[in-house]
């Protein structure tokens, strides 16, 4: 029996929550014992090891004597322009992007010793890492998310609209220039979308709060939708377009091929790591490479067919049963199992 203590946050957000508790249900099956605690709570004295999920990285962790493992859900948005996180004005971006990594790097320098071990969900995010964080590349170790193939996957009840329909799916935080999910861009190119009077664009995008969107065509759904309806939009779709700037690993490019959606994604940041061969990959950056994505898409039926198997057999490679088994290999390595 191992026990590991696991800082649990209340206010873990949605991904985080997902990631925690697919793990700790399935490493229960291997004989772990898990004992929950909170930033303020008294650390659990019986613990074989401390594992923070959520990067937290409170003051009392960096005082441990026993092994402590820190999962970092993907590269705290470094490998981002300044600009493209913060804003357009180059000395505001750069001066709040320069502050945000020292206090980054200062935290970090009373970790990276401490830790015995770090986490990430991507090859990329742990470049990223070793660069800009110079943390110890043998300490990191790459252990992919996953997803619930029982849930997401080609069978079962589709969405079966008028009109086909491309999908995007995203947790948006809408802040004027700083778009990470490319939302703008998105528009743009079904804007020039040639079919758009044949295809809808749906947009499933919680908490956005930005301009009204007046393209015709578009519909825009803010709410949270449940799981089965995600589900049933992926499958009914003709196609997922999800051309981001910066993902640390990308689940939603997983989930839709689990459902045998063609995707559409960038070829930056962990994205193309994700999607392999199995999806067309654009330049984010470029409205016109988007846009024409899209056109294939609706043209070629050979190359959506071809996108769908190697999309289904992509898939397969990210569970949470996987994504277990190496999170077992890191705790037992570090113990000296």
């Amino acid at each position: 029996m191992i026990n590991i203590a696991v800082l649990y946050s209340k206010g873990l957000n949605i991904s985080f929550k997902n990631y925690v508790d697919n793990l700790m249900s399935l490493l229960k099956q291997n004989d772990i014992q898990f004992i929950p605690f909170g930033e303020d709570d008294p650390l659990p004295i019986n613990a074989d090891l401390f594992w923070d999920p959520s990067q937290s990285l409170p003051n009392s962790l960096s005082k441990l004597k026993k092994p402590l493992i820190i999962t970092i859900q993907g590269d705290y948005e470094l490998g981002i322009p300044a600009h493209e996180l913060y804003g357009r004005n180059f000395l505001v971006s750069s001066l709040v992007g320069f502050i945000s990594k020292t206090k980054l790097k200062y935290k970090w320098w009373l970790f990276r010793n401490r830790c015995s071990a770090i986490i990430t969900i991507s090859e990329y995010a742990k470049t990223i890492l070793q660069k800009k964080l110079k943390l110890n590349g043998k300490k990191i170790y790459v252990a992919y998310h996953g997803v619930d193939l029982n849930v997401f996957n080609p069978n079962g009840r589709k969405h079966v609209p008028n009109l086909p329909y491309f999908l995007h799916v995203s947790h948006y935080q809408y802040r004027p220039n700083v778009q990470r999910k490319n939302l703008n861009r998105i528009l743009q190119a079904y804007n020039e979308f040639p079919y758009r009077s044949k295809v809808k664009l749906k947009l499933i995008a919680s908490n956005y709060s930005g301009p009204k969107i007046n393209i015709e065509g578009v519909e825009l759904i803010t709410a949270r939708i449940p799981t089965e309806e995600l589900v049933s939009l992926y499958r009914g779709a003709l196609g997922f377009v999800f051309p981001s700037l910066h993902e640390g690993f990308g689940v939603p490019i997983v989930e839709a091929m689990a459902c045998g959606c063609p995707v559409i994604t960038s070829n930056v940041t962990a994205c193309p790591e994700t999607a392999d061969d199995a999806a067309l990959l654009v330049n984010p950056r470029s409205v016109c490479e988007i846009s024409q994505a899209m056109q294939r898409l609706v043209e070629d039926k050979n190359l959506c067919n071809k996108l769908r198997e190697q999309g289904l057999k992509r898939a397969k490679v990210f569970t949470w049963q996987k994504s277990a088994e190496k999170h077992l290999q890191i705790f037992q390595n570090i113990l000296g199992f």
